[in-house]
């Protein structure tokens, strides 16, 4: 998906690097090996389009190839939730464009939920905790994680956001 001066597009192993140096320049990159393990899980596991796989990866870059956001998402049934396309890990860069880009990546996220059979999108609370937080059994099914963005139809361009309270 491209939009103006950015692409939105699946890491690949080749990007463990740059998405390191990006993540770490945000301040946001975990201990180096949780990253290889994580980034290394995700890339790969599943093509452009169709069924989300475990864990997919996605980059936004600018015209020079230069990482401008990451992320990671996946598919997942919740108890309360349903079929929602969960988003435990998103960075986009401070500066000039970093509205054009989110608004980028949140098109390219609705547009991968719906493809999945998804009619909401999860996105956690970003700190330092999330990588750990991400990886602990029994994270996923709680309720209270992050804010929930139930996916507008797609003849409406409102999208109403509820925020949960995040206790641990």
């Amino acid at each position: 998906m491209m939009a103006g001066n950015f692409s939105v597009m699946a890491a690949s192993p080749d990007d463990l690097d740059a998405v390191a140096r990006f993540l770490k320049s945000c301040g946001a990159l975990p201990s180096r090996q949780s990253w290889m393990q994580i980034f290394l899980s995700t890339v790969g596991s599943a093509a452009d389009g169709g069924q989300l796989g475990r864990n997919e990866a996605r980059i936004v870059v600018d015209r020079n190839g230069a990482i401008r956001a990451f992320c990671i998402l996946h598919r997942l049934s919740h108890a309360v939730h349903h079929e929602l396309l969960d988003i435990p890990v998103l960075t986009v860069e401070c500066g000039p464009n970093k509205d054009e880009i989110s608004r980028l990546l949140f098109d390219h996220l609705v547009n991968r939920a719906r493809e999945s059979g998804c009619d909401t999108l999860r996105f956690w609370r970003s700190d330092a905790s999330a990588w750990e937080r991400w990886q602990r059994a029994g994270e996923e099914e709680r309720g209270d994680i992050g804010m929930i963005v139930p996916l507008p139809s797609k003849t409406t361009s409102t999208v109403s956001i509820s925020h949960t309270a995040d206790t641990a």
